[in-house]
């Protein structure tokens, strides 16, 4: 029989390089998928192994608050200038550029939830891709996919990543 107190629901705040990235809209999303390669030998007619060639770990993040300075740290190319209360950000060609510059731990930490149920990127880099529209009635969301790479600290954890393997 399953356990109704392991079923997890609701919201949560995001924060990359120990910022917090604000209010979100239209639900964070995770996605986990690996790609392999069958390991075929001539002298059995199914493959005997599978190699995985590739893991790729993503987040992608709704924002809903307009704010340039936090839009600038996550921009690849991005600088902000400011004139008393006015603001700029431009954004300069990045093509050839790397993400790495950028890259910073992105934590996902459930509303109410303890540190258990916390998703960890140890080495995550922005890949904006913004797609917003200026609706009469729709409210402007900024979405940033944030991508793991593998770092010194690891790649993804879930869960606390205080805890240390005895």
């Amino acid at each position: 029989m399953g356990d109704s107190a392991k079923v997890r629901m609701g919201a949560c705040t995001v924060s990359f390089n120990g910022e917090d990235l604000g209010y979100t809209k239209g639900n964070v999303s995770v996605s986990y998928s690996t790609e392999s390669q069958p390991k075929e030998v001539d002298q059995e007619d199914t493959p005997v192994d599978e190699i995985i060639t590739k893991q790729t770990f993503e987040a992608k993040v709704p924002l809903a608050e307009y704010d340039l300075d936090r839009f600038a740290a996550l921009l690849p190319g991005a600088t902000v200038t400011k004139d008393g209360e006015k603001v700029r950000m431009d954004l300069s060609g990045s093509a050839g550029g790397s993400l790495i510059e950028k890259a910073a731990e992105l934590k996902i930490h459930p509303i109410g939830g303890g540190a258990n149920d916390a998703v960890t990127l140890h080495h995550a880099v922005p890949v904006p891709n913004l797609e917003y529209a200026y609706e009469r009635d729709g409210q402007r969301v900024f979405e940033i996919t944030f991508k793991a790479l593998k770092g010194t600290k690891g790649f993804v954890t879930f869960g606390d990543t205080t805890v240390v393997a005895a």
